[in-house]
This record gives C-alpha cells, sequence and structure tokens, in this order.
C-alpha cells in the first residue's frame, strides 16, 4: 500500500470513539496554544502585514481571523491565522523535525471546521475540530520523524514542507472525507509544499508565513480531494516523489509510526528559536549560581552542528528586530546569563538592551555533531571568569516544556489578557476544553467576541 493510502486510511478512521481521551486533550492543549500565540501576536508587524495583504484582495467570508475577532474567506483566513500563531515565535515545537505544527494544523482545521458544512452533510462541531487537530499533529509529527532534518539540511524549512501535508490532513479530517479522497488531498498537499530557511539569516517576515501557508495550502488540497482532482498513488515515496525531493536518506521511507505522536510535541517555555531551548536554561542555570555577569571573560556554546548551521543562529548583533535576536545564540545566552527573564516578550523585544549586546560579543559558539542524535538539542556553556576559572554547564529539562490543558489555559489568560475581557477568555477556553458535541459556531462566536 502506497504511504499517502496508509495516511489517508489513519485519518479517515480518527473519530471522537477512536481516539483516546488523553490525546482528545492534547489536541485541546493545542489548540489553546494556537490560539494564544494568535491573538497575542495580533500587533506582530508580520500579521499586519497579513491582515493588509488579505484586505487587498477583497473577499469576504465567516471563518473567524484569531488576531482580530473579525471574519474572512476560510483560505485567508488560514493564512492570517497560522501567520499570527507563528508571528511570536512562542508557537509550539517538534524536536526531531525542527518544525511548528500548530501554526499550520490549527489553522487549518478550524477554517474547515467553521466552512465545510455542505462537505460533510452536517454543521459541524468542536468535537471536529479536534479530531481534525488530532489527524494533522499525527501525520506531521510522524512525517517529521520519517524525513527527520533532512529536509532543513537541504535549505528546506520543515514547518510548511510538512505541514501542507499535515494541514491537508486536517482539513480532509473535518471536511469527512472517505480514505480514498483523503490520499488526494494529502498527496495534493505533498504538491504544494515548500519554504526555504534563507529568511531567518535576515530577519525578516517569510519564515514566519510559513505556517499561514502551509494552512491556507492545505485548505486548497482538502477541496482538491473533494473535488475530484486525481493524484500519483505513490506521491511520497515515487523516485521523484516527496521524499526523495526534500528529505531522502536513511530514516526516509520507513513504515508510517504506530505510537500516538501529538504529546510528543512541547510547548515552548521561552519566544525563541525551539533549538535554542537547552542552551538558555543552561545559561539561566549559570546565573541562578550567583555568578557575577561583570566577571565573565567569555563564554563558549557547544551546540549541535545542526542548530549551529541554521540560518541567522550564529549572530552577535547589533540586531534590527526582534525575530534576528530570537534566532541568536549570543542574545539568548547573554541573556540567560545577565538574568533577563526569559520567558517574557519584552526580553525578545528589548533586542537592543545595551548589557546584552555587551555580553554577546564576548560568546562565541561551535557545532559539534552527534548532539542532535535524540532529538533534544542539547548544548553546553562553558563560563571562563576573569580569575580563570570554568563553569560548565548543562542543563535538559524536557518535561518542563509539557503542554497541558492548565498551562495552556493559563497562557491564553496572558497573551489574550491585552485585547480580550477576562469573560471571552473563560469563554472560550471553556468551548475548547467542554463538550466535544458543542457546534463549531459557538466557539466561533466567542473567538469573534460576538
Amino acid at each position: 500500500m502506497a504511504l499517502a493510502d496508509t495516511m489517508a486510511a489513519f485519518v479517515a478512521d480518527l473519530s471522537l470513539d477512536t481516539i483516546p481521551s488523553s490525546i482528545l486533550d492534547s489536541a485541546r492543549d493545542r489548540v489553546l496554544d494556537a490560539v494564544s500565540t494568535a491573538v497575542g501576536g495580533h500587533d506582530m508587524p508580520v500579521t499586519k502585514a497579513i491582515l493588509a495583504t488579505v484586505a487587498a484582495g477583497g473577499d469576504a467570508g465567516g471563518s473567524t481571523v484569531l488576531p482580530t475577532g473579525g471574519t474572512a474567506a476560510p483560505r485567508d483566513a488560514a493564512l492570517v491565522n497560522g501567520t499570527a500563531v507563528h508571528s511570536l515565535l512562542f508557537e509550539d515545537y517538534n524536536a526531531p523535525s525542527g518544525d511548528h505544527p500548530g501554526a499550520a494544523v490549527v489553522p487549518a482545521a478550524l477554517a474547515a471546521a467553521e466552512s465545510g458544512t455542505a462537505l460533510r452533510g452536517r454543521p459541524g462541531t468542536v468535537g471536529d475540530l479536534l479530531v481534525a487537530v488530532v489527524a494533522g499533529y499525527e501525520i506531521q509529527v510522524r512525517l517529521g520523524f520519517m524525513s527527520g532534518k533532512r529536509i532543513w539540511l537541504r535549505g528546506f524549512r520543515t514547518t510548511p514542507v510538512v505541514g501542507a501535508v499535515a494541514a491537508s490532513a486536517a482539513s480532509a479530517s473535518a471536511f469527512g472525507l472517505s480514505a480514498q479522497r483523503t490520499a488526494v488531498a494529502l498527496s495534493m498537499g505533498a504538491n504544494l509544499s515548500s519554504g526555504f530557511l534563507e529568511g531567518f539569516g535576515h530577519g525578516t517576515m517569510e519564515p514566519y508565513i510559513h505556517g499561514g501557508i502551509a494552512a491556507q495550502n492545505g485548505l486548497l488540497a482538502g477541496w482538491m480531494g473533494y473535488g475530484g482532482v486525481e493524484a500519483a498513488s505513490p506521491t511520497f515515496e515515487g523516485g521523484s516523489g516527496w521524499f526523495s525531493v526534500f528529505g531522502d536518506g536513511d530514516l526516509a521511507r520507513e513504515t508510517f509510526p504506530d505510537d500516538w505522536a501529538l504529546p510528543t510535541v512541547i510547548a515552548k517555555t521561552y519566544p525563541a528559536a525551539g533549538g535554542k531551548t537547552n542552551m538558555m536554561e543552561s545559561a539561566a542555570a549559570v546565573f541562578e549560581q550567583g555568578v557575577d555577569p561583570s566577571q565573565i571573560d567569555h563564554v563558549l556554546v557547544r551546540e549541535p552542528a545542526e542548530v549551529h548551521a541554521f540560518p541567522g543562529g550564529d549572530n552577535t548583533g547589533p540586531f534590527e528586530n526582534m525575530y534576528e535576536a530570537q534566532d541568536s545564540t549570543q542574545f539568548l545566552v547573554a541573556a540567560g546569563l545577565l538574568g533577563r527573564p526569559l520567558t517574557s516578550l519584552a526580553t525578545m523585544r528589548n533586542f537592543n538592551d545595551p548589557e546584552v549586546l555587551e555580553l554577546a560579543q564576548r560568546i562565541s559558539s561551535v557545532g559539534e555533531e552527534g548532539r542532535y542524535a535524540t532529538g533534544t538539542a542539547v548544548a553546553t556553556i562553558e563560563v571562563t571568569l576573569r580569575d580563570g576559572s570554568t563553569i560548565v554547564s548543562e542543563r535538559d529539562n524536557p518535561a518542563a516544556h509539557a503542554p497541558s490543558i492548565a498551562t495552556m489555559s493559563a497562557k491564553v489568560r496572558e497573551l489574550a489578557d491585552r485585547t480580550w475581557s477576562a469573560e471571552r477568555i473563560e469563554k472560550v477556553i471553556g468551548l475548547i476544553v467542554g463538550d466535544p458535541q458543542t457546534p463549531i459556531t459557538e466557539l466561533s462566536s466567542a473567538l469573534q467576541g460576538v
């Protein structure tokens, strides 16, 4: 059986009855996480630019636009929402393939659940949204495992490359497509995969639009599946197919994994590049020991070769914008060594903090092979003090980043506080975590502040 057929059968079989309650809860916390960052990123320049892009098209529609509470055509809403989810670099993270499923999957699932009444033959429910989210995440994380880091070693970005397929799965699920038509949707999503790493080296906007592009393309692929488009069966494993183009190698083309993958996705504790989490924690651990930053002579960061080679990652500043700082080893380690609150967006927005920039000049980094083997980007910080003594720090605590409904509800409260009333926040949380048979229109109204 072709991989598209195997994945499609899996997606088509998903329902509220076949998904374990713990996995549905993981879907709930993923929706909460995406809502928090989309609303929190309402005023980011990239979000405003994509809102203006959509307005220039002039299309109206009834799908929710999370950062504004307005509505737009489904594909436009998915584009805006996926961009907004990614706009703070505070979205979720899949370590083995370095991608951000929530930015692609949740916006596609929401737009499809809201707009798919005619395709499903019935009104949508919150349960349709949750099942679609499970479908998208399971495809994204499993394909990410199968293709691994090879996608981004070729200069492609895993978020839009894998995300377009995952968003197709979410859309096909929410539309209620058969396994046969879902296979077509997945194959067309594969044909719509693209996106490059180059923008990270310049602090420009395209990496943060990638999630929106993937979500938008996933909706299109779902409609193609419904509409009767035909696609090659071996789209993924064929000699000129998706794996060969994007990620052929040792892990590619292996058997589609069986274990539930959604719970392996982490929620970022820090609004920064996901591969930098461990080194930030390691730097903060040095500060917690009472080390006086003024006594630091120089710092060496030993990080995974793959993280070191990532565009924009080895950068001492000064920085033109927040995105450059969020991707910089030197900025993030310096901020941690100085005791800056790493969980705070204010630290990242103050990207030209003079003390951080001064210390960043004394920080160098090297990439070492083998540190990424387990999928956790473990880094070691070596701090040499002016008296010649050295402090070595390596902190790795993945359990601290495991999301839950409680922690993600708190994140919604924190990031939506500037724009939503407390009553609205609690209503949205209650609908997402409550009865899955609730009509999706009730959630849409709450998200729109109606």
